[in-house]
């Protein structure tokens, strides 16, 4: 009778893993999405907050302005970097004064250079080769003339550690479901089927001749009777 225990824990195990499986994969994806929804919205925020503001500065030739900005920017979370940067990629605020003056000629550079609108690109930073990172390229525009761009990078890092520890609480969670839902499984089927075990008992016991007085259960129930 152990065995119909142990074999009915195993199959609650089995399909407790299953159900586990498609619920925490489930939950992870929309968490994930949620959080990098979340993460290019907060990319949005902040170049369409900054954006006005440096194309004030710009108007008004505020350089010291400009460079307030963008070490404001980088005081955000997963900030990577921030700049405002002329028609012809030449940097005229960055959040590194030794920046200043430089001219971008990379891809990213170019298409946010030849963009009217609002620009997110996803790319690899040097840094954190592992990671994921976005590009926010705004133009500033400058009494109907484009006088630059503000971008931002966001990175996905912190991110990424989030989803780790949101998966680990997942596994975890999941382990002691499997764990609590097998052990129940076993003592629930081993207490449905105490009855049968005993008259399984009885009878072996008039088989060899033995004589069987009265038998008690306490258990009211179907199998009790028997």
């Amino acid at each position: 009778m152990k065995s119909i225990a142990f074999k009915s824990a195993l199959f609650t195990a089995i399909f407790l893993l299953f159900i586990l499986t498609f619920w925490g994969g489930y939950n992870y994806r929309n968490e994930k999405e949620r959080s990098q929804q979340n993460l290019l919205n907060q990319g949005k925020f902040l170049v369409q907050t900054y954006g006005p503001l440096a194309t004030k500065a710009l108007q008004f030739k505020d350089d010291l302005a400009l460079i307030t900005y963008m070490q404001n920017l980088m005081e955000q979370p997963n900030v990577l970097y921030a700049m405002v940067l002329s028609p012809k990629g030449n940097l005229l605020a960055h959040h590194k004064a030794t920046e200043i003056g430089k001219t971008y000629e990379d891809v990213y550079t170019q298409k946010g250079l030849k963009a009217e609108r609002l620009q997110i690109f996803s790319f690899t930073p040097e840094e954190y080769p592992q990671d994921k990172a976005y590009d926010f390229s705004l133009p500033l525009i400058v009494q109907g003339n484009k006088s630059g761009i503000l971008r931002l990078g966001i990175s996905t890092r912190e991110l990424k550690r989030a989803m780790e520890k949101y998966l680990e609480n997942i596994l975890l969670i999941s382990i002691l479901i499997l764990l609590a839902g097998s052990i129940a499984s076993y003592f629930f089927t081993h207490f449905l089927i105490a009855p049968i075990q005993r008259v399984k008992e009885v009878i072996e016991d008039i088989g060899k001749g033995n004589v069987i007085g009265e038998i008690k259960f306490r258990r009211k129930d179907e199998l009790g009777e028997l």
